[in-house]
């Protein structure tokens, strides 16, 4: 297993929420489960260890630059991101 699904790890959106001042309860209303839903998807490096990889940006700092970076870029945020199929 990868350090992403460690017991106890925040969740990507628990982390942007605090790097934005948010309080995660107060963004995320949980719904029901659906049927046949999963739980957790569990991902393992491994294949990617065996090629080769290796983390070089924990997940925190990562997120943390990403969120930096939009900061930089406001107007992404105003963009249409509906999909459109072209040929």
């Amino acid at each position: 297993m990868s350090a992403l699904t460690t017991a106890g790890q925040d969740s990507v959106v628990e982390i942007v929420a605090t790097l934005c001042g948010a309080d995660f309860q107060t963004l995320v209303d949980e719904a029901p489960d659906r049927m046949g839903q999963d739980a957790r998807y569990y991902l393992s490096v491994e294949k990617a260890k065996s090629l080769g990889w290796s983390m070089t940006v924990p997940l925190n700092a990562g997120v943390a630059s990403m969120v930096d970076w939009v900061r930089k870029y406001p107007e992404l945020l105003s963009m249409d991101t509906s999909y459109r199929h072209r040929l």
